[in-house]
């Protein structure tokens, strides 16, 4: 999905995903007084009203993040033996 389709979701009302990447960083859906914005791991740097210039970047890619598994290690860092051998489970 391109930061240009997500900020139609947005606009539009419609359901947006909870988890994202975008350059490498890892961003959670917030909710703040009804306006929506990802802010990423240390909850610091907002994506749109943050220290990004959208308007460079509205055709870049976002990664949708779904599975549980992958959520789990993004946040521990950690793989399991499993997923050393596997990197997509």
């Amino acid at each position: 999905m391109k930061v240009i389709d997500l900020l139609n979701k947005i606009a539009n009302g419609e359901e947006v995903p909870k988890i994202i990447e975008f350059h490498e960083q890892y961003y959670t859906l917030t909710n703040k007084n009804g306006i929506l914005d990802y802010k990423n791991n240390d909850g610091i740097d907002e994506l749109f009203n943050g220290d990004w210039d959208m308007t460079t970047c509205l055709n870049d890619e976002i990664e949708i993040i779904e599975d549980n598994k992958k959520i789990e290690r993004i946040l521990s860092g950690k793989l399991t033996p499993a997923q050393s051998k596997n990197p997509k489970i």
